[in-house]
This record gives C-alpha cells, structure tokens and sequence, in this order.
C-alpha cells in the first residue's frame, strides 16, 4: 500500500503541465463545519469532506469511516449559487481513502443573444468538482496525502471545459497541537497553505494562512468550542488580500453530535462578495 501512495504522488508530479481554466469553484466549501471557522481545516481533525481540503488527516483519523452531505448558498447577492456536495473516507491500518463531489449552480439565468443581440434563451452556468484522495501515515504523528480533482464547467449549452487539478498536503500531532501543510490545486490556481491548532479543555483554537500563486495571500483565525462532545460552537474570521480567493469574510458556525451522528450549519458574514451565503449538513462516522 505504501507503494500505491508514493506512485499516485509521482502521477501528480508528472502532471503539472495541464492548461489552466477558471477554478474558483474549487475554493467554495463543502463542509458546514470548516465553513464555520472560516475555512480553516488543516489543524482540525478529518471529516467525511477531508478529501476536499487535506487527505493527510484521513491516517491520522481516530475514525474508521466518514460520511456526510451537504447543502448550501454561495455568494446570494451575485450569482446565487446552490452548492451540494458530499464526502466521506475510509481508514484501515496506515493507509485512508477519501471521496468528495461537489455540484455548484448558479441560481440566476444568464441570457443567451445571437449575433444581433437579440435574446434567444437563458442558461444556469454550472460547475462541477470531485476528487480522490490518499494517505499514509508514516508513523503515529506524522501522515503525507495526496488528491486527484477533477474540475467539469458548463459555461454555455453544449459548451463544456474540463480540468484535472492535484493536491499534497502533510499532517503532524503532538498531544493537543495539530499541524497542516500543504500545496492545492496544482496547476490550476495553485495555492499555499499552512495551520495550526490546538486542543485543551473543549476550546481549539485555529489560524492558517494561504498564498495564491495568481496573487495575493490569506490569513484566518479561527475558534471552536465543544460541550461534552455534543454540542459545538465555532466562529472566525477570513481576510484576504490582493486576488487571493475566497474574499475576506467571518462566520459563525453550530453542530450537534451524538451516537456518531453530526448536523452542522454556518453562516457567512462581513462581505459583500458572499455575505449572507450559509450550508448546513448531515454526516455520519465511527
């Protein structure tokens, strides 16, 4: 099995010359909980949606198996988009296997006109993202992951582009801290990213930052507070310079769990580029 990851992470390498197409949707959520700490993910733990955002924690899970759906609006006051997207992995021994798709649709028709302006129709732009992702842990602390995506937009009728995008990513813990690293979307909008958090008395605290090859960087900070494991409060606040996506934002975050079972929901605040969007969603581990 540890042959299989290293091969996959090599097939990633020796892809980095595909062209290049509009990628921002690889940059919309799936996962209500990590919407809730303003996108951080690399210092929490692996959740069905893991796949997504850092395959790494999948071997380092305290969790067999994962999954979980979604549903939500991204950017109300623009495009409006309606976004569903699921996820969810498996982990046996050193090794963790994860899966995620995402549908996001615009809400608003766009007009189609001919060559003499005159308008002939309407069309809901679409996108489509999914993914697989790997990893392996290289001991009890320290895991490396790996992720294939596959990126489908339906720009106009009968006029589709499509893009394969990879990810590589490490995870690292010691006790309450957790460490994340990793390099996304290579070669799309390739972007950098690295977080931490840490664990004590049901509060974890969070910050990551990012840096987009297309220009501009990210900075968030994030907090999470669970209550006897049931209930859990997050907020945190995303800002972004330059052309780094996604745009400054905050959010506020609550979930429930129990007997394995989660529902999740955030909502999105502070901008007027996606302010007003929120997701809520159900997943299922142990």
């Amino acid at each position: 099995m540890r042959k299989i990851f290293f091969a996959f992470v090599a097939l990633i390498a020796c892809s980095l010359s595909l062209d290049a197409q509009d990628a921002s949707s690889l940059y919309i959520p799936s996962d209500p909980a990590r919407v809730g700490t303003a996108g951080i993910a690399l210092g929490y733990d692996a959740s069905a949606y893991a796949a997504e955002y850092n395959s790494s924690a999948i071997a380092l899970s305290g969790q067999t198996f994962s999954f979980g759906a979604s549903y939500g609006s991204w950017a109300p006051e623009s495009s409006g988009s309606g976004v569903i997207g699921a996820g969810g992995f498996f982990r046996t021994g050193k090794i963790g296997i994860g899966l995620f798709g995402r549908r996001v649709a615009d809400s608003r028709e766009a007009l189609l006109t001919n060559e003499n302006s005159v308008v002939t129709g309407s069309f809901k732009p679409s996108d489509l993202v999914a993914g697989l992702g790997v990893s392996y842990a290289l001991s009890e602390k320290l895991s490396l992951g790996a992720a294939v995506k596959f990126l489908s937009s339906s720009m106009a009728p009968g006029v589709k582009e499509s893009s394969v995008c990879f990810d590589v990513n490490a995870s690292y813990r010691l006790d309450a801290l957790s460490v994340g690293a990793g390099v996304c979307n290579l070669p799309l909008s390739t972007q950098v990213r690295a977080g931490a958090a840490y664990s004590v008395s049901g509060l974890s605290p969070a910050v990551e930052i990012t840096y987009n090859t297309d220009g501009g960087f990210g900075a968030s900070a994030a907090l999470e507070y669970g209550i006897a494991d049931i209930v859990f409060l997050r907020g945190g606040y995303h800002f972004a310079s330059g052309e780094a996506v996604p745009p400054s934002f905050a959010s506020l975050g609550a979930g429930l769990k129990f007997a394995g079972v989660a529902l999740d929901a955030a909502y999105i605040l502070a901008s007027d580029t996606i302010g007003g969007g929120f997701t809520a969603g159900l997943s299922y581990s142990f």
